[in-house]
């Protein structure tokens, strides 16, 4: 996946508008939708209503450490957050 992907303005524009309105009504929830490429986690963009976190996310590369992404970049099937949380708990042991 080439970082012309993740920097897709179009998509993520599309991507953006749709989960605002989705989430429209629960106006306190903070989303995140992240778009890694597995080979290469530097090639990452997030699509998120919360801009100061995401540049403290990525300033700090947390791409390379966060539970969800690292479990997302080993699988294709859908997951629960705390089956992510779970299973990196126990690589750790």
């Amino acid at each position: 996946m080439p970082n012309v992907f993740c920097n897709n303005t179009e998509i993520n524009v599309s991507i953006r508008n749709y989960l605002e309105k989705e989430l429209g009504e629960y106006n306190r929830i903070s989303f995140a939708y992240a778009i890694m490429n597995k080979k290469d986690p530097a090639e990452f963009a997030v699509i998120l209503n919360k801009t100061a976190w995401f540049s403290f996310y990525t300033q700090h590369n947390y791409q390379f450490i966060d539970p969800v992404l690292m479990t997302a970049s080993s699988r294709i099937t859908p997951f629960s957050w705390h089956e992510s949380i779970a299973m990196n708990k126990d690589a750790k042991k």
